[in-house]
């Protein structure tokens, strides 16, 4: 579980870098299938293969919350932000 929560939080640079380049919610899409997908794919995989599979999941997962709370901030009116974080 460290090892998937320190991927975690180190896909928050790598999102707002993409987030640059694509946008905030190409971003938010072209991370989550993946990660979407590897989860579908953890019960075929080999026993060896299935570690890295999670990791890659956990690095993946979380990449669209840094992109989500930007877009969400910059919709909201600033009167309202606090109600929808």
């Amino acid at each position: 579980f460290f090892v998937n929560q320190v991927l975690a939080a180190a896909s928050f640079p790598v999102a707002a870098w993409l987030s640059k380049r694509i946008g905030l919610v190409n971003t938010m899409v072209y991370t989550h299938l993946p990660s979407n997908v590897c989860l579908v794919l953890i019960p075929f995989v080999s026993e060896r293969n299935v570690y890295c599979v999670i990791l890659l999941r956990g690095f993946l997962s979380q990449m669209d919350v840094p992109a989500r709370e930007s877009y969400m901030t910059g919709i909201v009116p600033r009167d309202e932000r606090v109600a929808c974080s």
